[in-house]
């Protein structure tokens, strides 16, 4: 079986965007149960590794109404 393959395609906002292209033995496994499975390795090891993933944050200032 071939290794896995990752490439960057992409910075975002708060991101840089992988591709990430794996070989399975048995597709009639269902790729979304693997895909999971392997969704599920990399938050263990960004976990381990204390890697967060970054979001977007906003502050937001409620205004008074103006007095009447």
């Amino acid at each position: 079986m071939r290794p896995p393959v990752c490439h960057i395609v992409g910075f975002g906002d708060s991101s840089v965007d992988y591709i990430l292209r794996f070989w399975i033995t048995d597709p009639t496994g269902g790729l979304t149960n693997i895909r999971g499975n392997v969704f599920l390795a990399l938050w263990d090891i960004f976990k381990e590794n204390d890697i967060s993933i970054p979001f977007p944050q906003r502050e937001v200032k409620l205004l008074e109404d103006s007095p009447k």
